[in-house]
């Protein structure tokens, strides 16, 4: 969670968006840093069964249909 909280203090100072060397804007590396740090805690806790709050909304059970296109 360390690791997230400090993606999140850059992109708080550095912001979301950044140019490339060609001028052209593209997503800050800070967000998928933030991104892979917030997965990789979340992973852990699953698997230390961990009774942790997310600060998102109950998530819907999987059914025969995930993933099938439509």
């Amino acid at each position: 969670m360390d690791e997230a909280e400090k993606a999140r203090a850059a992109l708080a100072e550095h912001g979301h968006v950044v140019l490339d060397r060609f001028g052209c804007q593209k997503s800050s590396p800070w967000c998928d840093i933030e991104h892979k740090a917030q997965n990789r805690f979340r992973i852990l806790c699953r698997e230390l069964g961990l009774d942790v709050q997310s600060d998102d909304g109950p998530r819907m059970p999987r059914d025969a249909t995930y993933g099938v296109r439509r």
